[in-house]
């Protein structure tokens, strides 16, 4: 035997997407998924929204697009209905 080391040979592997991949794709549906439309039945101040963004302030009738979550509360507390 000699003092050889054995050459290392790299098999290329298919590209597989990764969700993340995925996400990029299409934007404006993930938009769609984590957004809600309602329309304000109050003023309401401005607000950091779940994803940490500033929203508002909004006027009574205002038709605004919120992370789910914070529509959600304002839907429950009658301050909002959905758009």
């Amino acid at each position: 035997m000699g003092d050889k080391k054995a050459e290392k040979i790299e098999i290329p592997k298919e590209k597989k997407e990764t969700p993340k991949e995925k996400k990029e794709e299409n934007p404006k549906e993930e938009k769609e998924e984590k957004f809600l439309k309602i329309k304000v039945l109050e003023d309401l101040p401005e607000i950091v929204g779940a994803d940490m963004e500033d929203y508002g302030p909004f006027k009574k009738d205002d038709i605004v697009e919120l992370p789910i979550e914070n529509a959600n509360l304002f839907i429950e507390s009658s301050k909002a209905e959905k758009a």
